[in-house]
């Protein structure tokens, strides 16, 4: 009947975990990684696999999940951009109320959801959730394990709780984080660049309003020899350095901008940045060595460096030998 208008509903159904997976020649390894993701407990969540143009057979493995499980992994194809293009890719793409991040040569525990779950029920408001981890090496031993105590705390006592247990802030996987919370601070990883995790992590952190702490070490990160990490290539080398020292630049000019966190915090924050740039000096040599000095230099870098005990003064001193000051 004319001007009669049927009613569609559309049911938008937001499910509560995105597990975003970028792919690159990952073939020995992922079928791990997907196993642990298929197999969880918890299962009110989504995996996005992204094959960032592996030029492997990662996709003929990823395409056996997506028939045998088409509810919960979800495929995208497109040409390499690098992780950071990659996981903004999947960020996009993804449903759930919160995010979180696997390595595709990494894997998590069956039940890393379910604890997330009831986090997030036993607390209202949670902005993130922190997630320790084991460090494994390729013949399957345990190097290393992250032990931290259950806790709720905002983002700026979260940070300054991590910094003097001397644990890594930035990787991205340590955290299971609220999609809202990302989307309106708009955060990005940035594009083609090295340390991406440095360049962004630190800040989340800082601005989370309620950040959530489990005991248990649910992620499980494999140290293999021609990771990005652990390779040694100059080239290489040199390009971290510099897009450290680029990242430490953005980072500033964020802190800055910061108004509800303390001076003392922000003190700490610049002595966290600034050794993690004096400390990509020891990969250099010959001009590219002494560009990166001057560079140091004109910075200021070593005035972050304050001299409040004995381990601050032997890295003073030591990075005023390393500056050539």
């Amino acid at each position: 009947m004319k001007g009669v208008y049927d009613k569609v509903f559309i049911i938008i159904i937001k499910m509560k975990f995105s597990i975003i997976v970028p792919v690159y020649n990952v073939e020995k390894y992922i079928s791990k990684c997907l196993d642990s993701i298929e197999n969880q407990t918890f299962r009110d969540f989504e995996a996005i696999i992204i094959n960032d143009g592996t030029k492997d057979d990662s996709q003929k493995i990823i395409d056996k999940y997506v028939k045998r499980c088409p509810t919960i992994f979800k495929s995208y194809i497109k040409e390499n951009g690098g992780l950071s293009d990659a996981r903004n890719y999947g960020i996009d793409r993804a449903s759930g109320e919160y995010i979180i991040f696997v390595d595709s040569d990494d894997w998590i525990d069956i039940d890393l959801l379910e604890k997330l779950n009831s986090k997030i029920e036993e607390h209202s408001n949670i902005t993130i959730i922190r997630i320790p981890k084991k460090t494994i090496n390729e013949e399957g031993n345990e190097i290393d394990k992250e032990i931290q105590k259950e806790d709720v705390l905002s983002g700026e006592e979260a940070f300054i709780l991590l910094r003097r247990k001397h644990i890594c802030i930035e990787t991205s996987w340590s955290y299971c984080i609220n999609k809202d919370f990302w989307i309106n601070n708009n955060y990005k990883f940035p594009k083609e660049k090295l340390h991406e995790d440095f360049a962004i992590m630190l800040t989340v952190v800082l601005k989370a309003e309620k950040i959530a702490f489990i005991t248990d070490s649910y992620y499980n990160y494999l140290v293999r020899e021609n990771s990005i990490i652990t390779n040694k290539n100059y080239k290489n080398e040199l390009k971290k350095a510099l897009h450290v020292l680029e990242h430490y630049d953005n980072i500033c000019k964020e802190l800055q901008n910061m108004e509800n966190i303390s001076f003392k915090t922000k003190e700490i924050c610049m002595e966290y940045i600034s050794t993690a740039v004096c400390n990509k000096i020891n990969n250099l040599k010959g001009k590219e060595k002494k560009d990166y000095q001057k560079n140091l230099k004109k910075r200021n870098i070593l005035k972050n460096i304050k001299v409040n005990s004995i381990r601050n003064l032997v890295k003073k001193i030591i990075f005023i030998v390393m500056l050539n000051i």
